[in-house]
């Protein structure tokens, strides 16, 4: 009996050096409710970061916005200092049967047809948050004193004129309030006539697009840009001194 016993033993233990990598455990795998504390976690992690990264990219398409309008505030000073303090037409004349658009005449720095083209480039006149921006088409003439893009240029535009600027005729330096009066603004139309409906302000309040976390940017007459909810009244109408 006892040289038995010491043979079972000699016997398990060959079984256990011949095979040293057996198993003698089997691994736990994940539950089904494990699973679904996983994934639920995920999901309010993802619903936690993907809104900040949004708001981060919305936050830097407003400031290029703002820079846009910025640097076409610069062309309006150059445009209302060269010629008197008249503000500029929707559309304009400059040789018998031609005309011009506004976005030509006030292009910063506006001295050549090239630099034109680079503003278009560059999506100066296109808001980055603007999905579907308007398209006007430019013309060139012959004539020395239009400093525009080639014949038939389309160019994309995100930002609305004031034109009561113009129907006004107020000047420039006769405004008794710049820094409240609109000049442009995130829009979703061109503003094409000069005709009474576009003297009245809640055009303009229908035109606003707000593009930006419920809001706007506008370019103010004494130059500066601002985002704002809403456009009123005393944003509109230019007042004299």
């Amino acid at each position: 009996m006892k040289n038995s016993k010491i043979f079972v033993s000699l016997f398990k233990n060959f079984q256990q050096k011949s095979y040293p990598f057996k198993k003698t455990k089997s691994l736990k795998g994940f539950t089904l409710i494990e699973m679904i504390v996983a994934i639920t976690i995920i999901l309010i992690l993802a619903g936690i970061i993907i809104p900040s990264f949004r708001n981060a990219k919305e936050k830097a398409n407003r400031i290029v916005c703002m820079n846009n309008l910025k640097q076409l505030g610069y062309g309006f000073g150059m445009y209302v200092t060269e010629n008197g303090g008249d503000w500029p037409p929707y559309l304009f004349t400059f040789s018998p049967g031609q005309s011009g658009k506004w976005v030509v005449l006030v292009v910063p720095k506006r001295k050549s047809a090239s630099l034109v083209e680079a503003c278009v480039e560059e999506e100066l006149y296109v808001c980055p948050s603007d999905d579907s921006p308007m398209t006007v088409t430019v013309n060139e003439d012959e004539d020395p004193a239009y400093h525009g893009p080639p014949v038939d240029t389309e160019m994309d535009i995100s930002y609305s004129y004031n034109l009561m600027l113009y129907t006004e005729q107020v000047d420039y330096y006769e405004l008794a309030h710049p820094d409240q009066t609109v000049v442009l603004f995130d829009g979703h139309q061109l503003i094409e006539h000069q005709g009474q409906w576009q003297s009245d302000p809640d055009f303009y309040e229908n035109v606003l697009e707000n593009r930006h976390n419920g809001g706007a940017n506008h370019l103010f007459a004494d130059f500066h840009v601002e985002w704002k909810p809403d456009i009123t009244d005393d944003n509109i109408i230019p007042e004299p001194l």
